[in-house]
């Protein structure tokens, strides 16, 4: 999966290949993938550093036309 329509999608044990400018590529597997309610994003836990090299992939969802807001976060793919 390659593009960002897929993102959803993604379950543990999906790669991610990110190809970088001088053409190298990284190679990232999902191991989890979680849903948060906005007013639960673990803001601190998605952010904080890793051991190594990870990619976290952050979307939203549940936008709600009459707020303007959207009430879910996936959270990091990891």
């Amino acid at each position: 999966m390659n593009s960002p329509e897929n993102f959803g999608g993604l379950i543990p044990g999906d790669s991610i290949t990110v190809t970088h400018d001088n053409g190298s590529t990284a190679v990232f597997e999902v191991y989890k993938s979680e849903i948060y309610l906005k007013a639960e994003f673990p803001t601190k836990a998605l952010y904080s550093p890793t051991p190594g090299a990870e990619i976290g992939l952050i979307t939203c969802d549940g936008f709600t036309p009459s707020s303007g807001q959207f009430v879910q976060k996936p959270g990091r793919l990891r």
